[in-house]
């Protein structure tokens, strides 16, 4: 093992010699200049330090303004409708209140100025829009208050017309509304009523019909009241009023005799409906011919009325002469307004030609059509369309319209067809469900043909074969969303969109009642009958990629059993 020796140090440390600070020393004036430095310097820091923090409240007061403006906004709004000038001080002593946040003294004091001078700007700015306001509301109620002392001073009733004009007279005596207005403005409101005063006076004389325009003199006056353009202006009114009175009473008598048409007819029904019911209901009470002839008496019904009731009474299986009923059946459906519908039922209630050949239940139908219609343009188009298309379905045999004893069946089912879809339109069907009911007791020949119902906008009768021979009972949902997609991509509107859905609805409907009447039976060639046309699809109709699909079974079917047409 390696030992360390010590040995004892010979050497003998050297003493350090006194420093010569003699080259260190500076003259008095440069270290007092130095020291005048150091303390300038100081200043500066101080100086910039302060002027930091001058900045620094500078901008913690604006991002508190910033704030106080948005309070000072509200505090504003919510005298916006004031009409009190207490409001103005109101306002102040919110903004005394405002509450806020400073870190300091200093930033507090800045922000409390901002907000004294809000106050005297914004505070001065909502008192000129309260005083106005106030002003504008007194002037609203001061004129409002003459507009009715006018009126009262031309009332019909003499304790008004002495109120009003004592109110009236009294308003431009008054002190107050002399000081409110000023001598001038006030006299040139009072010469703007008096004016309204005259012309609300002879406009009374209109209404009561006591200005005689016949009168030179009255004309005169007028002309000298109000001046040429505004005398115009009162004697057209006269002019008309009594042109008025002429049409108010004409009207009147239309009014009254619609009024006793329609309380006749409504006689009429409740008597032939209590006559039928007791067919049904041995107990239900009939009324008696001691009180039909009262009514008659009384003008509750018309002789024509009355005249087929009796007969009813006595022949109660009377039937209707098909050539009438079809005659008011094309009626209805051709009337374009309401007047039409009154003539058709002013001609139901007292024509004697359509009461001896019409028996009074049918009467009673059309009549009870005709009232539910009568305010109902949209359901009565309904009612028209699905009344034509039951009168093309039972003639379109072998063409449009039959002739011949072929033209008469036609006609026979037509009438038949009308008279049942009217029935079912009583008992609260829609048009299109009472077509569908009338329609489901048709033979096969009868039956509409699909192919001619009218289509919905964005399908051919093409589309139609094709999605319906795919699959029938998904075709409905398939148009449904064909149609829902145009719309959504806005190449159609939004009437075309419900058009369209609505015809489906319609066609597939159709579909539906054929199909209960032909099952499944199917045709020569093995379409579905219920289909119609939309089961036959020629090789031309199919699309590119069905068409290929076809071909590439032709080819398979060759290969293995040779040839295929």
């Amino acid at each position: 093992m390696a030992k360390i020796k010590i040995s004892e140090v010979g050497i003998t440390p050297k003493t350090p010699n006194t420093p010569n600070v003699e080259g260190a020393t500076i003259p008095l004036g440069i270290a007092t200049q130095f020291g005048k430095a150091v303390g300038s310097l100081g200043k500066v820091i101080e100086d910039i330090a302060i002027e930091n923090k001058a900045e620094e409240d500078a901008n913690e007061a604006s991002d508190i303004i910033t704030g106080i403006n948005q309070k000072i906004t509200e505090t504003k709004a919510k005298y916006k409708n004031s009409t009190k000038t207490s409001d103005i001080f109101a306002f102040g002593n919110d903004l005394d209140n405002l509450k806020f946040e400073a870190s300091n003294k200093n930033v507090e004091k800045l922000v409390n100025k901002y907000i004294r001078q809000k106050k005297n700007s914004v505070g001065l700015q909502l008192g000129n829009e309260i005083i106005t306001r106030s002003v504008e509301k007194s002037e609203f109620k001061k004129n409002n208050d003459l507009d009715n002392y006018i009126i009262q001073a031309t009332s019909n009733n003499p304790v008004e017309r002495i109120t009003g004009n004592r109110n009236y007279q009294n308003f431009w005596k008054s002190a107050d509304n002399e000081k409110f207005y000023g001598k001038t403005k006030l006299a040139e409101l009072k010469k703007e009523k008096d004016q309204l005063l005259l012309k609300n006076i002879y406009i009374k004389k209109i209404d009561n019909n006591d200005l005689d325009l016949t009168d030179p003199k009255v004309i005169e006056q007028i002309n000298k009241d109000f001046g040429p353009v505004g005398a115009k202006g009162i004697l057209e009114k006269a002019r008309t009023k009594t042109i008025s009175d002429v049409l108010i009473a004409d009207q009147q008598q239309i009014s009254e005799e619609k009024k006793n048409v329609e309380t006749q007819l409504n006689n009429f029904a409740i008597i032939i409906n209590g006559i039928n019911n007791s067919k049904i209901d041995k107990d239900a009470k009939t009324p008696s011919l001691d009180q039909v002839y009262d009514l008659y008496q009384i003008g509750s019904l018309n002789t024509a009325q009355y005249n087929a009731i009796l007969e009813f009474y006595n022949n109660e299986d009377k039937v209707s002469d098909p050539d009438m009923l079809d005659v008011i059946n094309a009626q209805i459906i051709a009337a374009a307004s309401v007047k039409d519908l009154d003539d058709i039922q002013a001609a139901l209630n007292g024509d004697k030609g359509i009461l001896d050949k019409v028996s009074p239940e049918n009467v009673v139908e059309f009549n009870t059509i005709i009232e539910r219609y009568r305010k109902d343009t949209g359901k009565f188009n309904d009612y028209k369309l699905y009344s034509e298309k039951l009168k093309v379905d039972v003639k379109d045999v072998k063409g449009l319209f039959s002739s011949g004893a072929q033209a008469a069946v036609s006609k026979d089912k037509s009438i038949n067809a009308l008279q049942e879809y009217n029935r079912f339109i009583n008992q609260d069907y829609s048009p299109q469900d009472a077509y569908l009911k009338v329609i489901s007791g048709f033979t096969e020949k009868d039956l509409p043909k699909p192919e001619k119902l009218p289509m919905p906008a964005t399908l051919n009768l093409t589309d139609m074969k094709q999605t319906i021979n795919k699959n029938p009972d998904t075709a409905q949902e398939a148009f449904e969303t064909k149609i829902t997609e145009a719309y959504k991509k806005g190449t159609i509107n939004i009437e075309e969109y419900k058009e369209g859905i609505k015809r489906l609805d319609f066609i597939f409907d159709v579909l539906s009642v054929r199909k209960q009447i032909l099952g499944d039976e199917t045709n020569k060639k093995g379409d579905l009958k219920y289909l119609g046309a939309f089961g036959k699809i020629k090789k031309d109709e199919y699309p590119k990629d069905e068409e290929s699909l076809l071909d590439k079974g032709k080819n398979i079917y060759n290969n293995v059993f040779g040839g295929l047409d």
